[in-house]
């Protein structure tokens, strides 16, 4: 057992040692973590170009150095590490050149820092141009539209953007046709004039419907944001035999066939009412036998995916959702993008019966964290890292896996020779 202990020491000694390796000391005591910086680069308010050299400083002494990507940034595709000491002033330089900006080291700290150097670019020389006649031009005015509301005459105002300025009703003679405007409706419209006339040879029917009254909005190509009001008037004595008020509708003409809209019916005050955002042949249906009119527009959202889920500060995340409407008419449906709870952004869809459309939004964030993503009751996450962290977490494990596995190779040993010895006492 003596000529054992020597080698049960030396072993001992070379444990310690690899133990020791995971708290490297220094003159000045333990090591603190480095701090990590990222950020942009611009030299007199340009970005910088690509291998630019970024240097840190603490006092005189270099302690971090890198270069500039293609995108004038620093610190993205390779870590920006820099050792310190808690609360003194790390400085950095530019391709020799001291930066205005400067940071208070703080251990493990994850930091975007933008640099700069120089001023703003150097404006070109004035030139005095050569003298010349300006060619007359036409202030912009704004436009009167002349309208006839089956006959019944009557203008509005839209001023040089097209926009609406004050809340505006249109109505026909007899009260069965009105447009009702909000104000502020911005209005793309050829020519000077909007005609409501009642069409007397609409277009085929579908099957099983009857015409209850037909009219044509022109100019056909108008459209209006927000979608305007529609309000039409039935007579319910004039009903065709066999159709119900529960079995009328508002459909209009696309171009090929009809295409019925989700609709309001007031059977007190016999109107209907709907949103159009343009002009086409607009009538009202009724649904032959007493059979109800086609359900309203019905929207599910699903599918909601986020990628990539992990990204740097800044980079682009892409959003996308599909919208599809179960109901019987078509309908606009306005999907709300939040993250972390709050809206960030919102698209509206328009989509006839059945009909199914993916949605795309785009964010990106500055702030490391995690993100959360909903839409009408789906949801996802994604997450912001600084640049280089999971490259700088995966090395830290393998050192940490690397030292185990030296430890437990050294016990092995130490347990094999003690058998050894053991066996052959």
């Amino acid at each position: 057992m003596r000529k054992l202990a020597p080698t049960c020491l030396m072993l001992l000694m070379l444990l310690a040692l690899m133990l020791g390796i995971t708290q490297p000391a220094y003159a000045d005591g333990p090591l603190t973590p480095p701090c990590q910086l990222w950020g942009t680069v611009t030299v007199n308010g340009s970005p910088a170009a690509a291998g630019v050299p970024v240097v840190a400083k603490v006092g005189n002494t270099q302690v971090a150095s890198a270069t500039t990507d293609t995108q004038g940034r620093y610190g993205y595709s390779s870590a920006f590490m820099v050792p310190g000491t808690n609360g003194t002033t790390v400085e950095f330089y530019v391709n020799g050149v001291k930066c205005a900006q400067s940071t208070t080291f703080a251990s493990g700290a994850m930091t975007s820092l933008n640099l700069s150097v120089g001023g703003p670019p150097t404006p070109p020389a004035p030139t005095t141009p050569e003298p010349t006649t300006p060619a007359p031009t036409s202030p912009a005015t704004s436009r009167t539209i002349n309208t006839s509301i089956l006959g019944q005459s009557g203008s509005f105002t839209i001023n040089a953007s097209g926009v609406l300025g004050s809340a505006t009703t249109l109505s026909s003679p007899d009260g069965k046709v009105q447009l009702s405007f909000n104000a502020n409706t911005a209005i793309n419209i050829q020519g000077q004039s909007l005609t409501i006339t009642k069409e007397t040879s609409p277009p085929s029917l579908p099957a099983d419907t009857n015409l209850i009254a037909a009219y044509n909005f022109s100019p056909d190509n108008a459209t209006f944001e927000p979608p305007l009001t529609l309000t039409l008037k039935y007579d319910l004595a004039a009903l065709p035999t066999g159709v119900a008020e529960s079995g009328l509708f508002i459909a209009y003409w696309d171009g090929s066939k009809w295409s019925a809209v989700s609709s309001n019916v007031d059977t007190q005050t016999k109107i209907m009412m709907v949103q159009i955002s343009h002009f086409s042949t607009f009538a009202i249906l009724g649904m032959a036998g007493n059979r109800a009119a086609p359900a309203p527009a019905s929207f599910t959202v699903s599918d909601l995916k986020v990628s990539p889920t992990s990204v740097k500060p800044g980079e682009q995340v892409t959003i996308t959702v599909t919208v599809a409407n179960n109901g019987g008419t078509e309908g606009s449906y306005n999907a709300v993008l939040k993250i972390n709870g709050v809206d960030e952004a919102q698209k509206q869809v328009t989509l006839g019966p059945k009909g199914k459309q993916e949605i795309t939004f785009t964010t990106s964030q500055e702030t490391i964290g995690n993100y959360s993503v909903a839409i009408a009751g789906e949801s996802s996450s994604f997450k912001v890292s600084a640049p280089g962290q999971a490259a700088r977490s995966n090395w830290s494990w393998l050192l940490i896996g690397g030292i185990a596995a030296g430890i437990l190779l050294i016990v092995f040993i130490i347990i094999v020779l003690l058998r050894r010895r053991a066996y052959n006492y």
